[in-house]
């Protein structure tokens, strides 16, 4: 899996009232793999962010990913609240994802954002801990967290200062 393209929504759109990313995915090959396909996944991913475990995902109960997981939802998907799990890692509090879609080999998945560039590194964190598991890439997750850390107190702190 692939980031494509990256568009930031910063008012109102066809999404959603909330700021959001919609970020377009080339799926390499997986736009047909759910979850359960992936041996370890829901243990390893809820130990690794355990964030994912109080979101909704459209079920309006506490556990509704979790449960989810276990059943199999597309990885597409799943990009979109990783994203938001590692904004909320970061001290970003954001919760809104939407239903991804597919259209052949490409996806798209949308979720909420504070601050633009930490958003968009988000969704890159969020792609590389699916190609994780995967199999196809290594790679620290705390050292990328505490990138992201730096890049919404130096966003933060601009907002606060331009006011």
């Amino acid at each position: 899996m692939r980031p494509i393209k990256f568009k930031v929504f910063e008012e109102n759109n066809i999404y959603s009232d909330k700021k959001c990313i919609k970020l377009d995915l080339d799926m390499e090959g997986l736009e047909n793999v759910f979850t359960t396909e992936i041996d370890g996944l829901e243990y390893e991913l809820l130990t690794m962010l355990p964030e994912l475990v109080n979101h909704q995902c459209c079920t309006n109960e506490d556990s509704g990913l979790a449960h989810k997981l276990n059943r199999g939802i597309q990885l597409h998907h799943l990009c979109g609240h990783i994203a938001l799990a590692v904004q909320d890692r970061a001290g970003i509090n954001v919760g809104f994802c939407s239903q991804s879609r597919c259209c052949t080999s490409n996806c798209y998945t949308i979720y909420e954002y504070k601050y633009k560039n930490s958003g968009i590194e988000a969704g890159r964190i969020a792609v590389d801990v699916i190609n994780y598991f995967t199999g196809d890439d290594l790679f620290d997750l705390d050292f990328r967290l505490e990138i992201l850390k730096e890049m919404f107190e130096t966003e933060q702190s601009a907002v606060v200062t331009f006011i």
